[in-house]
């Protein structure tokens, strides 16, 4: 016997509450539904979809934000040792005194551990800083690269910072508000299904189902109930296959007892 089951994903309850704003969207009106039912219906729709797509939106732009990220990371990473490879050779070339590794609180000649993103940001701030200081009181800038071209993606990613945490509150806060109107869309759909079987109780159950199936209504046979189904269709099958079979084998019996007659051809009508 099939049974009723509620909409367990946001797409399927949407699907249910559309069914019922196309019934309130029609001209007639319907004899099963009030219309305070119907509005209500109409205006979940609305509300649940809505801040569906506000979430999806949040969710989307965080992400679109990662890839950028991850661009952002990896050029920030080149900078920083491609300025420190600089800056070891305007120390050996003496360009820079041994005293400026105070700036960078830089102690040997070793190229950064940049393996995380924590210790990229702090070589980066570290950098930009100490040159920024170095040159402000009279020190030579180091070139190729110069402090600018890691500055850049600094900032970048800083504001990406700010960014992706403004995300990250958007996607908490919409994703709240989906499982409160996620709530209500489930209770709104138990009472319009619960209002429709009730003004079909009148009717067999297979009559029934097919009458509240038209109101969206979801019902699904139960594992036992299928595999009986799809057994009773094999043997369905099977038995005409093996009707059809017998019947072809009879016709071709009938032939091959036939006698066969060879008719004489005139040779001059060849």
């Amino acid at each position: 016997m099939p049974y009723r089951r509620l909409p367990n994903t946001d797409a399927a309850r949407l699907a249910a509450l559309e069914a019922i704003t196309d019934i309130k969207q029609s001209e007639f009106k319907d004899p099963v539904l009030s219309a305070e039912l119907l509005n209500k219906a109409e205006a979940q729709f609305i509300v649940f979809r809505h801040q569906q797509d506000l979430y999806r939106q949040a969710v989307d732009r965080w992400q679109d934000n990662n890839l950028k990220y991850r661009d952002i990371i990896v050029n920030l990473t080149r900078n920083i040792i491609d300025f420190v490879k600089a800056y070891y050779t305007a120390l050996e070339t003496g360009e820079i005194g041994e005293e400026s590794r105070r700036y960078y609180n830089i102690t040997d000649y070793e190229i950064p551990d940049l393996s995380c993103e924590v210790q990229i940001l702090d070589w980066a701030k570290r950098l930009v800083e100490g040159e920024r200081r170095r040159i402000f009181e009279g020190g030579i800038p180091i070139t190729n690269p110069t402090i600018s071209n890691l500055s850049i993606y600094y900032d970048r990613l800083e504001d990406l910072n700010f960014s992706q945490n403004t995300s990250k509150n958007t996607i908490d806060y919409t994703r709240e508000k989906l499982i409160k109107e996620r709530q209500k869309t489930d209770d709104l759909i138990r009472n319009l299904w619960n209002t429709i079987e009730a003004a079909f109780e009148h009717l067999s159950f297979e009559e029934r189902i097919e009458e509240c199936r038209k109101y969206g209504v979801v019902y699904y046979d139960r594992p036992s109930e299928r595999t009986a189904r799809n057994n009773n269709s094999f043997e369905s099958t099977t038995k005409q296959q093996k009707h059809e079979y017998h019947k072809s084998k009879s016709r071709t019996s009938k032939l091959l007892n036939q006698k066969v007659v060879l008719l004489e051809i005139p040779f001059d009508d060849l």
